[in-house]
């Protein structure tokens, strides 16, 4: 094999990974993006990313992720995951995603958030409207709406503000209506278990997300055999004890992780994908189903509760294999509704119910057609998204 040579200290491979995650003129298509922001900030070395991919439906709503390994290409992916995710919900918003690069995992949140929506205020609310996302929450979106002067520019905050914490689960919440629902429409399946109560389920990721998801399933029956966090895995096949493990939700050190409990089993975190179970649920950011992961895979159903866990490939191979895969598109819907529910001034009951209601319509639709036309789920729920967005810009025109 003829060997690549180094270009520039990267190999040729190395250097085309980092052009494709960092030339934004690689983009736009005709869907988007609408808006694409970079701003820095010199009293905090701030460095923040603001995509606003479509506003043909409202304005762009998308979470602000604090992380090390910010790209454009990540922060454009998210993005368009929100636009098909409203599309489908049939909320007024469009979709958009902010990324803020920090090296250090002691930065100061609120400072760095501070310094980003001053940055990019001239666009808030009426083109972008913040939420929460990786190592952002009600506190960061208490400041973001302080710098901007209007408590409209972003959801996801704390009570006293009107809002609607997505520390309440909403996200955890809606993937498990999603998966309920699939259960049920794909019913009878020789692959599936006919409901949650028959279920075995395994969930990576266990901060807040995770943990509510692994309560609402708890709550219908599930048996919860594996459950992963930053520094390991538990598993037990007999089930673990959800009250056990909540003790250790959105651990703050390794010291009280969920490796720390006692009659477990436990392997490294990453080995999650090799527990023998029904559905898996992929709650975190991290790229865990690729094409070198996807064979040790042992679920029968894979859920994305979080944005483009699973590789294009991994898909593919998957789908081939008879892997059930419910997309981000469908399951991570729960936080844009809530976002949406809390823009438009409605209560948290509210936004639980309006959670509930759309993710099992578009659920059961998605599901049926799939099965119907004999089209894999994500590209059925793909194709119909960007229906409704052709159809809203007919509409504007």
């Amino acid at each position: 094999m003829r060997e690549t040579k180094p270009v520039g200290g990267f190999r040729a491979e190395s250097l085309l990974k980092v052009l494709e995650e960092t030339n934004v003129s690689s983009f736009p298509d005709a869907w988007g993006p609408t808006n694409v922001m970079q701003v820095y900030d010199p009293e905090t070395s701030m460095q923040g990313l603001l995509v606003i991919d479509n506003t043909r439906l409202g304005p762009g709503c998308g979470g602000i992720r604090i992380s090390p390994t910010i790209t454009p290409r990540d922060v454009f992916q998210r993005a368009r995951t929100v636009t098909m995710i409203c599309a489908l919900a049939e909320i007024e918003f469009g979709g958009a995603a902010a990324g803020i690069r920090a090296v250090s995992p002691d930065a100061n949140r609120i400072q760095l958030v501070t310094a980003f929506a001053r940055g990019i205020s001239p666009h808030v609310p009426e083109q972008y409207v913040a939420c929460p996302d990786l190592n952002t929450g009600q506190v960061e979106m208490r400041a973001f709406v302080d710098e901007i002067g209007d408590r409209q520019g972003a959801a996801g905050k704390p009570v006293d503000m009107g809002g609607i914490p997505f520390e309440l689960g909403v996200m955890g919440f809606g993937i498990g209506v999603a998966v309920e629902e699939s259960l049920a429409a794909y019913k009878p399946s020789k692959v599936l278990p006919p409901s949650l109560a028959e279920a075995n389920v395994a969930v990576q990721g266990f901060e807040n997300t995770g943990s509510a998801l692994t309560k609402y399933l708890a709550n219908k029956g599930a048996r919860i055999v594996a459950v992963s966090d930053e520094w390991g895995t538990v598993t037990n096949p007999k089930g673990l004890e959800v009250n056990k493990l909540s003790k250790c939700a959105s651990a703050p050190s390794e010291k009280q992780s969920l490796h720390h409990l006692k009659g477990m089993s436990k392997c490294p975190k990453e080995d999650i994908i090799k527990v023998d179970c029904d559905i898996l649920l992929l709650c975190t950011d991290s790229n865990m189903l690729t094409e070198d992961t996807a064979p040790l895979l042992n679920a029968r159903c894979v859920v994305e509760g979080n944005n483009n866990p699973i590789s294009a490939i991994a898909d593919q191979m998957l789908t081939k294999n008879g892997v059930h895969i419910i997309p981000d598109i469908i399951a991570a819907a729960g936080g844009p509704i809530s976002a949406y529910a809390e823009f438009t001034r409605n209560s948290c009951e509210r936004a639980f119910s309006l959670i509930e209601a759309k993710i099992k319509d578009v659920t059961r639709y998605l599901v049926g057609k799939s099965i119907e036309l004999g089209v894999p789920l994500r590209r059925m729920a793909k194709e119909t998204a960007k229906e409704r967005i052709l159809d809203a810009a007919e509409v504007v025109r």
